[in-house]
């Protein structure tokens, strides 16, 4: 789940099976080709195929599914991202429980919310999917929410303080005339 995935790709287009565009909900193939790029990075690092170009994704045998919850910028909503990942757990047949259901659900996305579940329509979304069995994106889920919290913490205490602490013991001002420290 991302920008979509470039469908044509010489790297990718044996593997993308199926994919819907939760944006615009269209699931015309021309509406969930990736027209940022992003998705199609991601959908490479894993299902990039072993042949003469480019390289070798980690997983280059698997089906693609590419569902488009950001646009051309990189920008969506909690509830497209909701949608897509209620989507990817019925696969293309939209029956959930069956053989084209989506395995992992991988996405790479940030926010500006402070919302630990990122907006409860997602929250939601990530509770149907793992009690229907989808450990594996949850636990990615989990781990991404621990580290943006680490670096949150880092941003906005540790650094300035360690940035104030030089100042105090070299005694130069390495803070900008904007930053904010007390």
């Amino acid at each position: 789940m991302d920008t979509g995935i470039d469908y044509d790709h010489e790297d990718l287009s044996d593997n993308v099976v199926w994919g819907y565009d939760e944006i615009d909900d269209e699931p015309a193939k021309a509406d969930w080709n990736d027209d940022n790029g992003h998705g199609t990075h991601c959908a490479g690092i894993v299902a990039a195929l072993e042949n003469d170009w480019g390289v070798v994704g980690v997983a280059p045998h698997v089906d693609l599914y590419g569902i488009k919850v950001l646009d051309s910028s990189g920008h969506g909503t909690n509830d497209d991202v909701a949608d897509g990942i209620k989507r990817a757990a019925k696969g293309p047949n939209g029956t959930e429980g069956d053989a084209d259901d989506a395995d992992v659900i991988s996405f790479s996305l940030g926010g500006t919310s402070d919302d630990p579940l990122m907006g409860k329509s997602i929250g939601q979304a990530i509770l149907e999917y793992f009690l229907a069995g989808g450990l594996t994106m949850v636990v990615q889920t989990v781990v991404n929410l621990i580290i943006s919290y680490i670096m949150k913490a880092f941003m906005n205490y540790i650094l300035p303080f360690i940035l104030w602490l030089l100042s105090k013991v070299t005694g130069s001002s390495i803070l900008a005339a904007f930053a904010v420290a007390g």
